[in-house]
């Protein structure tokens, strides 16, 4: 099932043209890696999928009711808030489904909307599920502020509110950087089993090469699609 799909995407800053007629689709289930040289708009191309950015022109469609988890290599944090509630402020519109299913507000239809938004992502269990990838990621205890953080225990807090609302679409712009090796084990099991779709860029060959199923290039402006790990990709051209 196709989830979300662009096509002739053009986008250019000033006399730069980073995409000239990028094309894409992206399918549920599977896992796919940006690859090009630095600065060729893969990191561009993330934002417009996640609605971030807008191309100069191009069309976009994305599944009814599609739901986009983020995590930019700039990623913004409420430094009022705790761990817990940043992590939390991934998933507010399944915490919100539940809070409304629960005092029953709503009509017949609504409340049928909610409870399936809720089983679609394992809503009952969001708190579980928080407190789990905390654990995993090892983020400073829920409890604490945000404020004082450093830059690697920010962003490990950002990479978990991204993943905890279980999206249909994950877009990870660098997801292994300030992760231990074991973090980035547990990242690669967690993204495997992944039954959303996935869409990331990595500097980590590796990581690339164990988690993608298709390798899209972007080169000179444009998408080249090719199915299979990063290794397949290598002896492909």
């Amino acid at each position: 099932m196709t989830l979300f799909s662009a096509k002739e995407l053009r986008l250019a800053y000033g006399h730069q043209t980073l995409l000239d007629g990028v094309t894409v689709a992206i399918s549920s289930g599977e896992k796919v890696g940006l690859v090009g040289r630095n600065g060729c708009g893969k990191t561009s191309l993330l934002k417009i999928l996640a609605n971030e950015n807008q191309a100069d022109s191009g069309d976009i469609s994305a599944r009814r009711g599609l739901r986009i988890g983020y995590l930019p290599q700039e990623f913004e944090l409420d430094l009022t808030l705790s761990v817990y509630d940043n992590i939390a402020a991934g998933a507010a519109d399944v915490a919100s489904a539940v809070t409304r299913y629960e005092n029953g507000d709503g009509t017949e239809a609504e409340l049928a909307d909610l409870l399936t938004l809720i089983e679609h992502t394992d809503g009952w269990n969001l708190d579980a599920r928080i407190k789990s990838l905390s654990n995993s990621l090892f983020t400073p205890p829920l409890e604490s502020e945000t404020e004082p953080l450093s830059g690697g225990e920010k962003r490990r807090v950002a990479l978990c509110s991204a993943l905890a609302s279980q999206p249909d679409l994950l877009l990870l712009d660098e997801p292994t950087n300030h992760l231990d090796s074991e973090s980035i084990r547990w990242l690669e099991g967690f993204l495997k089993t992944y039954t959303g779709a996935v869409v990331f860029v990595t500097h980590d060959r590796y990581f690339l090469n164990v988690i993608a199923t298709r390798i899209i290039e972007i080169s000179a402006g444009k998408a080249y699609s090719h199915p299979g790990n990063y290794t397949a990709f290598l002896e492909s051209k």
